[in-house]
C-alpha cells in the first residue's frame, strides 16, 4: 500500500500561469464506520473487567453475577491495529472507484509520478479525501 506523502508533493508539476487547487476533508469516525467480522473481533477483546464495573446486570435475558469478568470485544476496526490502516484505505478506496472519476488512474500514489487526466486528481489517505484540480488560465 503506497499512501500518498507530503514528499510526494514535490513530484508535482504545473504549467506556468496554470492556478492549482486543493481541497480536503476528514472522514468522520474512518475506522468505527467499518464493522469486523465476528471471527476477527473476537481477536479484538480489550481486558477484562467485573460486570458490575461497567454496569452490566444482565446479558442475554440472564441475570450477571456483579463479579464476573467480562472481556468487551471491538465490533469494529480498531485504530492502532496493525493492519486496520489497510482495511480501512482499501474499503474507502473501493467506494472511491464506485463513485466514477476517481479511479486509480487519478489516484495520487507515493512512489509513482502523477498522472494528470483531465484536470483533477484524488488523494487518499485512510481517513482524509483530498482534491487536487487546476485551471490552466
Amino acid at each position: 500500500m503506497n499512501l500518498f506523502s507530503a514528499a510526494s508533493f514535490s513530484d508535482f508539476v504545473v504549467d506556468e500561469g496554470t492556478t492549482v487547487y486543493y481541497g480536503t476533508c476528514d472522514v468522520k469516525n474512518a475506522f468505527y464506520q467499518h464493522e469486523l467480522p465476528a471471527w476477527i473481533s473476537t481477536y479484538c477483546s480489550l481486558a477484562g473487567v467485573k460486570a458490575y464495573e461497567v454496569g452490566v446486570k444482565y446479558m442475554d435475558g440472564c441475570e450477571v453475577d456483579p463479579n464476573t469478568i467480562l472481556y468487551p470485544q471491538l465490533r469494529v476496526v480498531p485504530m492502532g491495529w496493525s493492519w486496520g490502516v489497510a482495511l480501512v484505505q482499501e474499503a474507502h478506496l473501493h467506494l472511491l472507484a464506485e463513485c466514477g472519476g476517481l479511479d486509480e488512474q487519478r489516484r495520487a500514489v507515493d512512489f509513482r509520478p502523477p498522472t494528470w487526466l483531465g484536470s483533477c486528481s484524488s488523494i487518499f489517505n485512510v481517513h482524509r479525501q483530498s482534491l487536487c484540480g487546476w485551471d490552466h488560465g
